[in-house]
């Protein structure tokens, strides 16, 4: 049996008024459509269409929805109100678990629909935010790694006293100053 990977998360910030000046300096699409499709997910007003504005918005380059298309209207909103109960009772990673088990949901997209379904309660995980705390590039992600992600932020947030969208914006925002556009692994 091959060890487990071992990786380690570290906050790039002194402070959190540096969270705060790199929040606000970030400028990537707005995510305006996506929380209001989570609150519409939230109040139990929306549907798929939600879903798909949810992804679209964190995976603005994959157009391919046809795999979550795929997925029974009832059974994805059904995950996303048994997801939302969950992580009210703090089993996160249950949850995220429930949500990539619909077809074309992988874990940064999970992280999204939750981040979005609970407004600045949620950590979203991607390959900048990631690179920021580790110096990794990596694209995709198990639930390890986005355990160890996740639990890192919240531990973060709590400590710095930031809500976790603008420890999210911060963290993709350092990685953009330092990397700019996506660069391959090496």
């Amino acid at each position: 049996m091959k060890p487990a990977p071992n990786f380690q998360l570290t906050l790039p910030f002194k402070n959190a008024q540096e969270v705060e000046d790199l929040a606000e300096a970030y400028g990537y699409e707005n995510d305006d459509s996506a929380r209001r499709a989570g609150k519409r997910l939230w109040r139990r007003v929306g549907n798929i269409h939600e879903v798909l504005e949810i992804n679209k918005w964190k995976n603005p380059k994959n157009r391919n929805l046809s795999p979550l298309r795929e997925n029974d209207t009832d059974e994805v909103l059904f995950r996303l109100s048994s997801a939302r109960r969950m992580c009210k009772d703090q089993y996160w990673m249950a949850a995220l678990d429930l949500l990539v088990g619909l077809r074309g949901i992988n874990y940064p997209t999970a992280t999204a629909l939750l981040a979005m379904l609970l407004p600045d309660s949620f950590p979203i995980i991607d390959f900048r935010a990631w690179r920021s705390c580790t110096g990794e590039l990596r694209t995709n992600f198990d639930a390890r790694r986005t355990r160890t992600y996740v639990e890192s932020c919240m531990f973060w947030s709590s400590e710095l006293a930031l809500d976790l969208r603008k420890l999210d914006r911060a963290l993709w925002r350092l990685d953009d100053e330092r990397f700019g556009k996506r660069r391959k692994a090496a």
